[in-house]
């Protein structure tokens, strides 16, 4: 079957049927004669069986319908409006205009800014316009359903409209979800924040369509069917420089694009969600931040107050260590020094003794002949002595190693090496000292001789008494002559 056969044409049905009802509104109005009838304006807008016409929203004016509902399954009997109707001046008004739909017509598929433009001229000033419709009649459908739907079936004829009827023909021309009833009743009932503000005047003033003032339902209405692509079903965009702006043209392409919308709005809701879970998340987190940042100061000025009190008392222990250790080292300094004068001749004695003594060795050594190219190394005549003492001092290790032995000569050699180390073994500083004694015999045989036998007998003639014989000899000298 075709498409542009009545039956499954939504828009020729929708055209035919606001035709069929201003039809006989203009009938009442001219008195034109009864022969006239509804289905010689447009013989196809009656239905074609019996199930069709049940499901059939028919308009009537609320004036002159009847208080008897009609039986299921049939439509009640056409009643002309009479003379006196108050819908008279309104379908005089609303007389189809041929220039205006062939205008109309060729606006169709052309770019966006020709939609556009159809769409305001079609809602400003065409007889079938659903808001002229809403304006000019106000009438509701009459929903005829089972007894089951009855609930159903009043909130439609409460609710729905001009407005709601054209919306629910696009919804369905493009693959869309219909309206669910009872939640647009429930809009009804609740406007929102608009019916205070506007309730003070009348607010149809508040908004304007080419001049034509619309309230907010009307509004409302407007944006559904710009947000939802409606206006694309009745004026198509079909701009070939535009490839991505062109408008479905089968069934198939607008559920895909009804597809896709879906999946783009899932994913901006997603994106919203994540966006205001973000923002709560970091505004948790700054505020945690800034919390533990504040605990954290807190416990930071504490440390370091802490931290200055503990830095004061060491510093005090070790300047009070410094000034015990600075005394200690005076007083071992003041006593090292002599004390008495005994102790001051001691010192006097020792200095001398030991210059002398060098001295003695000096000039022993030149006695002796030695040479000036090469000195004489001492050969011990007995095993040294060695003798090592370490004291560690502040970290700095002082060893001193003492060597005594006998040379050859009789004479007591002492060397004294002291090595100052630091705590890595590296030496700091070296001294050796070497000194030289003589024995108590040196005198014996200073004198050059080396008969030690006439030394004894020397020694006993000193202490025996003189003889007689040394008498008498030294009485005949010539001394005594």
């Amino acid at each position: 079957m075709p498409d542009d056969e009545p039956s499954k044409n939504p828009f020729v049905r929708f055209k035919q049927h606001v035709d069929a009802n201003i039809h006989a509104g203009l009938n009442s109005v001219v008195a034109l004669s009864s022969t006239i009838s509804r289905g010689n304006s447009n013989p196809s807008s009656e239905p074609t069986d019996a199930a069709t016409s049940s499901k059939t929203t028919e308009m009537t004016d609320p004036s002159t319908s009847s208080s008897a509902p009609a039986p299921h399954g049939t439509s009640p009997p056409y009643q002309q409006p009479t003379s006196s109707s108050p819908y008279a001046p309104a379908l005089r008004r609303l007389q189809p205009s041929p220039q205006l739909e062939a205008a109309l017509d060729a606006l169709r598929g052309g770019s966006r800014a020709e939609a556009q433009t159809a769409w305001d001229l079609f809602l400003t000033q065409s007889a079938y316009s659903p808001l002229r419709l809403h304006r000019e009649l106000g009438w509701h459908p009459r929903a005829h359903g089972d007894q089951g739907h009855e609930a159903t079936a009043a909130a439609a004829a409460a609710t729905t409209g001009w407005l709601d009827a054209f919306e629910d023909l696009m919804l369905a021309s493009s693959a869309a979800e219909m309206a669910d009833l009872r939640r647009r009743a429930a809009e009804q009932r609740s406007p929102g924040w608009h019916h205070h503000l506007f309730a003070l005047g009348d607010y149809r003033d508040a908004f304007s369509v080419h001049g034509a003032y619309a309230s907010w339902p009307e509004m409302r209405w407007l944006r559904r069917m710009a947000t939802s692509g409606l206006r694309e079903v009745y004026f198509p965009v079909w701009d070939a420089s535009r490839p991505a702006e062109r408008s479905p043209r089968t069934m198939d392409e607008w559920a895909e694009r009804r597809r896709r919308e879906a999946v783009a709005q899932e994913e901006q809701e997603m994106a919203a969600f994540e966006r205001a879970r973000k923002g709560r998340r970091n505004e948790v987190g700054e505020n945690v931040v800034d919390e533990v940042g504040s605990f954290f100061s807190d416990i930071g000025g504490v440390v370091r107050t802490l931290g200055k009190l503990l830095e004061d008392e060491i510093m005090g222990e070790r300047e009070g260590e410094r000034k015990r250790r600075g005394r200690s080292a005076a007083e071992e300094k003041d006593k090292e020094g002599p004390e008495t004068e005994g102790d001051l001749y001691s010192v006097i004695r020792s200095a001398f003794n030991e210059s002398e003594r060098s001295l003695s060795n000096f000039f022993k050594s030149i006695s002796e002949g030695r040479r000036d190219d090469g000195f004489w190394e001492p050969k011990p005549a007995s095993p040294p002595r060695t003798e090592t003492t370490e004291v560690v001092e502040d970290g700095i290790t002082k060893k001193t190693t003492k060597t005594e032995f006998l040379d050859e000569r009789g004479n007591t050699r002492s060397k004294t090496e002291t090595t100052w180390t630091d705590e890595d073994g590296r030496i700091i500083m070296r001294q050796v000292q070497s000194s030289s004694s003589q024995s108590q015999q040196w005198h014996a045989t200073f004198g050059g001789s080396g008969n030690d036998n006439e030394g004894e007998r020397n020694d006993r003639d000193d202490r025996e008494p003189p003889s007689s014989s040394k008498e008498q000899k030294k009485d005949g000298g010539w001394f005594w002559k």
